[in-house]
């Protein structure tokens, strides 16, 4: 196995960090509307899958290096791999239409396509693990890595939607005031604006304008004129 994980010279595992770690952290610190909201555009296109996307890429980009600087080889480590590569291929398919808008008006939009750049840089490691270790304990051990990637990043979305649901049925509680401002980085809270727009009766409306004004310090009212506009 050593041996040809060696053979990855260090000009490709350079290329491979800045595609596979570099760039998607760039993604989400730039962030053209994808996961965050914005001015321009308005609400954040998966907004709703912000944790779901942000342990992904975490899961990702740590698998990746773990393989790059070689203190990982294993089957486990191929199947998180093939998890990333598989939902960073998604991603860039789904972006495609904004990414080739944003191209055109803010050169900002071409960021969108690295997805797919990443997707085959974690299916090239994942293949270069299995070609170092072929056989059956490998196989199931990525299969295995492969389903807890999936898992780890579902449950994440789904702890934290959890999490603000109980926070807004909650408004005055001061336990649920700290879990609203501990998981807004990893909550779209353009889901609220949403919920506000549909909800009855009156004071369902006036929990989710208070957890609103938590995670963001504005009017949820102003915010709804603005997706609306």
């Amino acid at each position: 196995m050593a041996s040809v994980l060696a053979r990855r010279s260090r000009r490709r595992a350079s290329f491979d960090a800045v595609c596979g770690i570099a760039l998607p952290a760039l993604f989400v610190l730039v962030d053209p509307a994808v996961f965050r909201p914005s001015e321009l555009a308005g609400g954040a296109y998966l907004g709703a899958f912000k944790a779901f996307g942000y342990a992904a890429l975490g899961i990702a980009v740590t698998a990746l290096a773990l393989v790059l600087t070689n203190h990982t080889s294993s089957g486990f480590a191929a199947g998180l791999l093939v998890g990333a590569s598989t939902v960073a291929l998604a991603l860039g398919v789904v972006l495609l239409p904004l990414s080739f808008f944003g191209a055109f008006l803010f050169g900002l939009g071409l960021l969108g396509l690295s997805p797919f750049l990443a997707s085959f840089i974690y299916a090239r490691n994942a293949q270069m693990l299995r070609l170092a270790a072929p056989g059956r304990a490998f196989a199931i051990a990525a299969i295995f890595g492969t389903f807890v990637f999936f898992a780890s990043a579902t449950a994440a979305q789904m702890s934290i939607n959890r999490t603000v649901n109980w926070a807004v049925q909650h408004p005055d509680d001061a336990a649920a005031i700290r879990l609203l401002h501990a998981v807004s980085a990893l909550y779209d809270a353009d889901q609220l604006v949403w919920d506000y727009q549909s909800a009855e009766p009156a004071s369902e409306r006036g929990k989710l304008a208070a957890a609103y004004q938590v995670m963001t310090g504005n009017d949820i009212k102003v915010r709804a004129q603005r997706l609306a506009d």
